[in-house]
């Protein structure tokens, strides 16, 4: 068991999207071996976790700068006894890297993503310079922890990290395996005002985040019409805050399409749910509700942009990947799957995404 500062660079408590859900599992799966306090912002919501949160960080834009918050991390290091650092995202990596430097510790870096590319496919000019600060932080990790080996493979070729110095942590699943839940289809289809005899086709996410409204216009604009004309009593979820007015309006002119909201108990909704529904194509790296739709052994059909860092040989014939933007493919793969009987997902998703077996596996990097 060791001691871990880690270090959260912005508000993640109560995880409210797969960025935040990621920085949470993440410590949580450090917390099964070890003791992680975890460094974060004053504006956090408490929230049950195994690790110990320190909300002293001002949440202000200052953090940011250069060495502003190393004095803290160094006190707060030597309070906690810490023997690593491991830091989520570049952002605090110059102040993280002086201060492991000073304590004679080692500094952890976790990517969820490539964030320059993900900031490049959003068509945000200054990706360039976020391209040089991720290149030369991920240089100075001891330990660098990718969410999956498209992305290791990438830092490699484009960052010149060293292979020696790179490990895989992929998104977790916390579902053990094939689960069920206590609610009939037919009360989840009245507490959330879904049509019970229908189809359930599920997209999920934080609305306002421009790839996932990006994905919503290509439901409205590209994916039903096409589904209308081939497939019967099908009923498209949308679920999740921040959907624009303009997507709100379209959706209502449309009968068999429903924006839920904020979902109270989604895993029950994805449990009676046939397939999930993921028309990506702006953003980078691993989609978090591609895991978490396939854990609950839905049928997921994706464009590649969406599946990008799935470990597909896992998933069986659960997963479908179609090119980005060939909606009549995308289309047709969602009308199979929908009228398809329900198949398992193999045993090796569990064995690769569980919580617990990525603890094991990572943690002869923390002896």
């Amino acid at each position: 068991m060791a001691n871990i500062l880690s270090i959260a660079p912005y508000k993640f408590m109560k995880p409210k999207n797969g960025g935040h859900w990621g920085v949470y599992f993440i410590d949580e799966i450090l917390s099964i071996h070890n003791k992680v306090h975890t460094l974060s912002v004053a504006d956090n919501e408490p929230f049950a976790a195994s690790f110990q949160p320190l909300n002293i960080l001002s949440p202000g834009k200052s953090r940011y700068l250069p060495y502003a918050i190393y004095a803290t991390i160094v006190a707060e290091a030597k309070k906690v006894k810490a023997e690593y650092i491991f830091c989520h995202h570049p952002y605090l990596v110059p102040a993280a890297k002086k201060a492991a430097k000073k304590l004679g510790i080692p500094l952890y870096i976790r990517s969820h993503n490539i964030e320059s590319e993900r900031f490049k496919s959003m068509g945000k000019w200054w990706w360039p310079v976020m391209s040089w600060f991720e290149k030369t932080a991920y240089r100075k990790a001891d330990k660098m922890f990718f969410i999956s080996d498209e992305d290791a493979e990438w830092g490699i070729r484009h960052y010149g990290i060293s292979p020696e110095k790179i490990a895989i942590l992929p998104f977790p699943s916390s579902i053990k395996g094939l689960s069920a839940v206590a609610q009939s289809k037919q009360e989840v289809a009245a507490a959330n005002k879904l049509d019970p005899d229908a189809t359930w086709l599920v997209f999920m996410g934080d609305l306002k985040y421009l790839p996932n409204d990006d994905a919503v216009k290509h439901i409205i604009e590209e994916v039903y019409p096409r589904l209308e004309k081939q497939l019967d009593h099908f009923q498209i979820l949308i679920c999740g805050k921040g959907l624009s007015e303009k997507h709100q309006d379209a959706i209502n002119a449309l009968p068999h399409i429903k924006a839920t909201g904020f979902v109270e108990d989604l895993n029950a909704v994805l449990y009676h749910a046939q397939v999930m529904i993921n028309p990506l194509v702006l953003g980078a790296g691993v989609k978090t509700k591609v895991v978490e739709s396939l854990a609950w052994n839905l049928y997921v059909v994706s464009t590649h942009n969406g599946a990008v860092g799935i470990k597909k040989e896992v998933c069986g014939d659960k997963l479908t990947v179609v090119a980005d933007n060939d909606w009549d493919g995308f289309a047709k793969a969602v009308v199979a799957k929908a009228r398809m009987a329900k198949t398992d997902i193999p045993d090796d998703f569990f064995t690769f995404y569980y919580s617990g077996n990525i603890a094991d596996n990572i943690q002869h990097f923390f002896q």
